[in-house]
């Protein structure tokens, strides 16, 4: 027995965009859950994890949002500014405790654009908080602290650059204000695509 094969005889357009949308830098915090190895692995502590993760994810808003970038070049270092201030869903204190009670942690991500650029990611912990919050706060008003790759902490020119965490005091409360990521712009030219 013999198949039968149907074909539309009707041509089909298909339309190819002349130039692709452009894409722009942009900084993301992602709250995640800290690695553990095989053997320490749990599922019901995983499930109980995934359940503060929404919680923390909802309650956190535009802290989790995609925040695009301005760049400044100078003395052949870049410099990328979020543009959109974080709002104060959440203070500092709460993600400080949220983070330990879950064994949770968060990533700030410096996301470049097209295809086959690459992301730069450093971890923000919960203990980083907490020595963040002990810190004096500079002539305006914020408490900064430097991110860096652990091999690189005492480099003089970090070859993964360096994110800036800012947060400003509010009463009796911190909020995140800004997120700043700065590497040489030599550097920065190799992650992209």
């Amino acid at each position: 027995m013999s198949r039968l094969s149907f074909r539309d005889s009707s041509p089909v357009t298909i339309h190819i965009p002349q130039e692709l949308p452009t894409q722009r830098h942009h900084i993301v915090i992602e709250a995640t859950m800290k690695p553990v190895g095989v053997s320490s692995y749990q599922k019901n502590k995983v499930e109980e994890q995934g359940e503060v993760l929404n919680q923390l994810r909802k309650s956190g808003k535009d802290i989790f949002d995609y925040n695009d970038t301005r760049s400044v070049q100078s003395a052949g270092t870049t410099l990328y500014q979020t543009t959109e201030t974080y709002g104060t869903s959440i203070s500092i204190e709460n993600i400080i405790e949220t983070l330990k009670s879950a064994n949770l942690t968060l990533r700030v991500n410096f996301n470049r654009p097209g295809k086959h650029s690459n992301t730069t990611c450093m971890a923000l912990s919960a203990e980083v908080l907490s020595r963040l919050l002990k810190t004096a706060a500079d002539s305006g008003g914020n408490k900064i602290a430097e991110l860096r790759v652990a091999d690189e902490h005492n480099a003089s020119v970090p070859s993964h650059g360096s994110f800036y965490i800012a947060i400003t005091q509010k009463g009796t409360q911190h909020y995140l204000s800004a997120v700043d990521y700065k590497i040489l712009t030599a550097y920065d030219k190799l992650y992209h695509n």
